[in-house]
């Protein structure tokens, strides 16, 4: 019994020893981050941008946008992707001093002029489900929180990004449905106002008036769940859906953003068949192959310093270290020293 007893301390401490290193590298990591943006920050402020941008005058950038609102409603609050009009008319400004500002499918037609970007604006013409939880999780807390501690066996986290990502990576949509249908229905809930419903999204002719003037609009799928954990027909039936809907949208081009930048080549399957030119992704490496995938940054409400700092700096960084973890994971694999690596590309 003693003996056994032992055996259990050891492996325990071995684990909180395991966590401690675990958490030790993550601040480090967190320190180095803050660092290399900061120093991103300085390279700009002490006028050294173009030199940076000079060096990578051919590599194509698409920045995404997620909400523009002057007042922060209950739907995208604390989900940080809003970006207010007077933050937004700097950004833009920012673009034109020091990019070429093409349309996406000028990504794939011929030689490209230096430093071009494409301005993405991402979202769905429905109330979609992330919005709705999080308008829930504002004005009617204790109702969301009842049926959720009823319906998900973890802990359940309060701060809306971690709770998006609760329900993303352990509910199916149908689970969902039902999930914002029994808060909808608690006796404490308070329904989504019509009139803030639809000030959320693009109307009809919103979209008319932005393709008159150049702008173009992609598919980001039919119901914003994570299409590398959708089953072969659902996944199928999401995305031909989607773009049978967007078809007769005035400046529709055949470009898919993932929903939370999650896919698999499943679905990269489904968009060649459909006849897509393109897909974005988070945190994704660029693959020519077809449809080329291209990574997007997904940009808020932050200052110009920062915003060249992540676009030019951090954001290149990750994708040179995942790269590199690619690179080496093929390399051990290729001579007998790892395994193939299983699971969907996001």
């Amino acid at each position: 019994m003693e003996r056994h007893l032992l055996v259990r301390e050891d492996a325990i401490d071995g684990v909180n020893r395991m966590r401690q290193g675990a958490s030790l590298v993550r601040v480090a990591g967190q320190f180095v981050a803050r660092l290399v943006l900061w120093l991103g920050v300085a390279v700009y402020v002490t006028g050294f941008a173009r030199i940076v941008l000079w060096f990578r005058r051919r590599v194509p950038r698409v920045v995404a946008y997620h909400a523009c609102e002057a007042d922060e409603s209950g739907f995208t609050r604390g989900l940080r992707c809003n970006t207010s009009p007077a933050t937004l008319a700097k950004h833009l400004d920012f673009y034109r001093r020091f990019y070429s500002v093409v349309p996406l499918e000028a990504l794939f037609e011929g030689e490209l002029p230096p430093c071009p970007l494409v301005a993405s604006t991402l979202e769905s013409g429905e109330l979609i489900w992330v919005n709705q939880l999080n308008w829930y999780l504002a004005r009617c807390p204790q109702a969301l929180f009842g049926v959720l501690r009823q319906r998900v066996e973890i802990d359940v986290p309060s701060r809306p990004e971690e709770l998006v990502t609760l329900l993303r990576d352990h509910l199916n949509r149908g689970q969902i449905v039902d999930l914002l249908d029994t808060v909808r229905n608690a006796p404490s809930a308070i329904e989504v106002p019509s009139d803030e419903r639809a000030a959320l999204y693009l109307g009809l002719d919103d979209i008319r008036i932005m393709a008159a003037h150049g702008v173009t609009f992609g598919n980001h799928s039919m119901h914003h769940m994570d299409l590398s954990r959708l089953s072969p027909q659902k996944l199928l039936a999401d995305l031909t859906i989607s773009d049978r809907i967007l078809v007769d949208v005035p400046g529709f081009v055949r470009s898919l953003a993932y929903p939370f930048g999650q896919c698999d080549e499943r679905a990269r399957r489904v968009l060649s068949g459909l006849g897509y030119g393109s897909v974005l992704g988070l945190q994704t490496l660029y693959d020519p192959t077809n449809p080329p995938q291209l990574p997007r940054v997904p940009i808020a409400d932050e200052s110009v310093p920062f915003l060249f700092s992540r676009l030019e700096i951090i954001e290149p960084l990750k994708r040179g270290v995942k790269s590199l973890i690619a690179s080496s994971r093929k390399y051990l694999t290729r001579i007998g020293l790892a395994s193939s690596p299983d699971g969907a590309d996001s």
